[in-house]
């Protein structure tokens, strides 16, 4: 029974993390907002704070496995982890951020004026979470 248990619970730790993937990357590609587009992005907003909800308030385990995001091969998925984990004081955060606004682009710009928010000490958690 206790490993049924744990199989359930591992298997949504992934469903969550892969749902957060996927908003996060469809959120990045509605570069031409039209009204079907803002319905749309804000629909990925809401289901992306879900889950970061979800994985960062659960225990030290599912918090690890969102902040792990912060290394993920889409420069979305690491933006939004990265700008989370940065609100709360994350140093390694901001070499995440610093690395995307270099490679330039909307992501970019965007890791830009993140950082350019934290060193202003205005910067707040982009899913309206307090820190732990």
């Amino acid at each position: 029974m206790q490993r049924i248990l744990l199989w359930f619970r591992t298997r949504r730790k992934y469903a969550l993390v892969e749902r957060f993937r996927k908003s996060a990357v469809q959120k990045e590609a509605l570069l031409y907002f039209t009204r079907r587009d803002v319905r749309v992005h804000a629909k990925c907003e809401k289901e992306m704070r879900k889950c970061a909800k979800a994985l960062l308030n659960r225990d030290q385990e599912w918090f690890e496995s969102f902040r792990n995001l912060m290394f993920d091969s889409e420069p979305a998925v690491r933006l939004s982890v990265a700008t989370e984990f940065l609100s709360r004081g994350d140093t390694q955060a901001k070499t995440v951020l610093e690395d995307i606004r270099d490679d330039g682009g909307l992501t970019g710009y965007t890791a830009k004026l993140v950082l350019y928010s934290d060193s202003q000490g205005s910067l707040k958690s982009p899913f309206r979470m307090k820190s732990r």
